[in-house]
């Protein structure tokens, strides 16, 4: 039953802070720190798994001249809160230090996921564009 009440108090916290990281993720500042931090993060925690894959492909879309500025306004949230050293959880429980990073951007991918599976298959489709050519151009 405790571990249900910190859940109750958890999810809310992480909402807040969503909402107010939107407001910086909107400034010339806060793309700043996005742009020049999240590699770095991302370096730092490592790993392969579908939670890094789905953050590089909210930053590939974040940095996406096509993206309008309102539907960047909750991904640049996703991302500073991924970057920025704030947990909510901080580390009352060791080892799950970035699990709300986690909740965070798998909040926002679900509140846009329509788009951003539209936005990986057409990369997808792109990519698979380069390596057909790419594929011409070493074999002619």
């Amino acid at each position: 039953m405790a571990h249900h009440h910190s859940t109750e108090h958890f999810v809310p916290a992480v909402l807040r802070l969503l909402q107010h990281l939107q407001r910086d993720a909107s400034t010339p500042k806060g793309e700043r720190t996005i742009l020049q931090q999240f590699n770095k993060k991302i370096e730092r925690v490592g790993g392969k798994h579908e939670f890094i894959e789905k953050l590089r492909l909210m930053y590939d879309y974040f940095i996406d001249p096509h993206t309008s500025r309102k539907q960047k306004v909750w991904i640049g949230a996703a991302l500073l809160y991924f970057i920025m050293p704030m947990d909510v959880i901080v580390d009352v429980v060791p080892g799950l230090g970035w699990l709300d990073d986690g909740v965070a951007a798998l909040f926002v991918w679900n509140l846009m996921r329509h788009e951003m599976n539209r936005y990986e298959r057409r990369r997808k489709k792109e990519h698979e564009g380069v390596d057909c050519r790419q594929r011409t151009i070493n074999s002619g």
